[in-house]
């Protein structure tokens, strides 16, 4: 945080720590960019809730972010690389309104949407209930 106040980023940006659910919505809505360098994510439903918002992600290889960033709505870097870091946030300070927000949106609600996900599960144990009969 000092080093924010020493290059006078503070207005631009915002290290906001742990977030109620009832505020990220809110806040997800209210930023260009969303970051998660956690080291260690089982699945990353944070970067689900972020994509639904159509915000391009800065996350690190870290499994759960590892099937859900690619290059049309983020990057992934390296874990615990700073340099990557760093240079993935100048990309994306320089280059978020390149990214197709509603693509981003679309595309997780295409994947994640309640009905894509009962579409799934319906299929699944269709399988396991034709095999338990076989």
């Amino acid at each position: 945080k000092m080093e924010l106040e020493n290059r006078k980023l503070t207005e631009k940006i915002q290290l906001l720590g742990w977030i109620n659910k009832k505020n990220l919505a809110e806040k997800l809505k209210e930023c260009n960019i969303f970051v998660l360098a956690s080291v260690i994510e089982t699945f990353g439903i944070v970067y689900v809730e972020a994509m639904a918002c159509g915000k391009p992600i800065i996350a690190v290889k870290n499994g759960g972010a590892n099937d859900l960033i690619n290059e049309t709505n983020g990057i992934l870097i390296e874990p615990d690389n700073e340099k990557e870091l760093i240079e993935a946030f100048r990309y994306m300070y320089a280059n978020a309104n390149l990214y197709d927000h509603k693509q981003i949106a679309g595309s997780c609600a295409e994947k994640y949407s309640e009905e894509s996900v009962v579409l799934m599960l319906s299929k699944i144990y269709k399988k396991v209930t034709i095999k338990d009969e076989v």
